[in-house]
């Protein structure tokens, strides 16, 4: 560990990074996720969470949502930034990570839900919460997190318009169901991300 730094476990499995300066003095606290994929910020997930289990209830109830722009649930670490770029050459323009109605209901029909692909609503809502605790790979440009069960596809440098019709970069997610946990071998293209 770097002098001046220094890491420890919250509560709740997430870590912490203090910087200090040569006084002693903090001079920054970043917490991460216990994977250190995202910069953990509970409130930004728990709220992405709500939205999406609301979306799920107006979809079931009027056939249709109201919510209709992507949101944010969380910004990806600098340190998984750096290991896809050297990884890829990929460059990630805005580590911020988004996810909406569109991706939650995109594929659920047709050959996907034949194949038994389709991931639960109840699962991808939970997602902003869970994502930070699951197994990582590169897949064809691609960051995947996965719990073995349901894996998540972080697609970089999407692009995707906001609520008030603005255009952004950013890293947009979609879902699908593990069929074969061998699938994750280098074999089948993934490289597994250990940060």
């Amino acid at each position: 560990m770097a002098k001046g730094s220094g890491n420890t476990r919250s509560s709740n499995a997430s870590l912490l990074k203090v910087s200090r300066s040569t006084a002693g003095t903090v001079k920054s606290v970043t917490v991460y996720s216990k994977n250190y994929a995202f910069m953990q910020n509970g409130r930004l997930a728990n709220s992405a969470t709500k939205r999406l289990e609301k979306i799920i209830e107006e979809k079931k109830e009027n056939g249709f949502s109201k919510d209709t722009a992507p949101f944010k649930f969380g910004t990806l670490s600098p340190v998984l930034a750096e290991k896809f770029e050297d990884m890829t050459g990929i460059h990630i323009v805005n580590r911020d990570a988004y996810i909406g109605q569109k991706s939650m209901f995109h594929h659920r029909t047709g050959d996907k839900e034949e194949k038994g692909k389709v991931v639960p609503l109840s699962e991808i809502a939970k997602m902003p919460k869970k994502i930070g605790g699951m197994d990582i790979y590169e897949h064809t440009g691609a960051i995947i997190f996965t719990d073995y069960k349901n894996m998540f596809v972080l697609k970089p440098n999407d692009r995707v318009t906001l609520a008030n019709g603005k255009t952004i970069v950013t890293n947009h997610v979609s879902s699908s169901v593990v069929t074969d946990k061998k699938m994750f071998g280098i074999e089948h293209g993934y490289k597994r991300i250990k940060i």
